[in-house]
């Protein structure tokens, strides 16, 4: 009874240790996307604001150009 009982405990306890991997790893994508998102709106507020009087630069669609996202480490 006593063998059964502490399977369960490391099961349990595995599955806790994974589940906060996935967890973080949930997180830290949403705070990715979330910036990236962010420094598209600046970009594109930036464009419309001081365009240099053509119109043409506030419809351009590259406005912004993407940066790498540094998914690991600095």
């Amino acid at each position: 009874m006593k063998k059964a009982r502490g399977q369960v405990i490391l099961e349990f306890t595995f599955c806790m240790v994974v589940i906060m991997f996935m967890i973080y790893g949930l997180t830290k994508v949403f705070l990715w996307s979330g910036a990236d998102l962010a420094e598209r709106r600046k970009a594109h507020d930036k464009s419309l604001t001081q365009s240099t009087g053509n119109p043409e630069s506030q419809i351009h669609p590259y406005f912004h150009k993407h940066e790498k996202l540094n998914a690991i480490w600095k």
